[in-house]
């Protein structure tokens, strides 16, 4: 992949997930949002990837 960035899902375990910053359907963040901000995106928009730490 060309022009990607790597992002460490922090709330679904150590996910790594590659995101193409040309891909209109990618979302991105940065540090200005706080931790618990970007888990509950996550968990709120993808929620089949943390549900085997939910079981866990």
């Amino acid at each position: 992949m060309t022009n990607a960035a790597t992002i460490l899902d922090m709330c679904c375990g150590s996910r790594m997930f590659w995101f193409d910053k040309q891909d209109e359907r990618a979302v991105f963040t940065d540090n200005a949002v706080p931790p618990p901000f970007a888990e509950a995106l996550v968990r709120a928009n993808l929620p089949e990837l943390c549900l085997s730490r939910e079981a866990a």
